[in-house]
């Protein structure tokens, strides 16, 4: 699952439409369904079932859709080409699974709020400091006294 996470994923069906055991062939190929070899070959067959069965029974964890139209071989077989994707869900497994082999991500503690005091202070020094930068007259005296 996790190698699909970043690739352009489809899955190829073939379901024989006039045999008992009409699904034969299904085949994952990666960022082109048209490539004469696949790159994952699932040994699944079907007896009188829907492609939308396979889907869900042996790959819950993806979402689909048609990638092309349903690509009809003479009556005989017909070629169900499916772009898949990781389902939200998959992706929180894999987020979850990735926790607990490597931790949580390195995240510094959180700064407890300040005291009414401090707040002032941080106020009070802030605003001095702004008007300290927005005062002309205080860097034109710094100006005259370089020369």
């Amino acid at each position: 699952m996790e190698e699909w996470k970043d690739k352009d994923v489809y899955i190829v069906i073939e379901d024989w439409v006039n045999k008992s055991i009409n699904i034969r062939r299904v085949a994952a190929y990666y960022d082109d369904p048209d490539k004469p070899e696949a790159d994952l070959e699932f040994d699944i067959v079907a007896v009188r079932t829907s492609v939308h069965a396979i889907m869900h029974g042996y790959f819950p964890w993806l979402t689909y859709y048609y990638a092309e139209e349903i690509q009809d071989g003479s009556g005989e077989v017909e070629g169900h080409v499916l772009y898949v994707s990781l389902s939200d869900r998959a992706k929180a497994f894999l987020d979850l699974e990735s926790y607990f082999r490597d931790g949580p991500d390195e995240q510094a503690d959180p700064q407890p709020p300040l005291s009414e005091e401090e707040e002032r202070e941080r106020i009070l020094h802030e605003s001095s400091y702004e008007e300290w930068l927005n005062d002309e007259s205080y860097h034109q005296e710094e100006d005259d006294t370089d020369q």
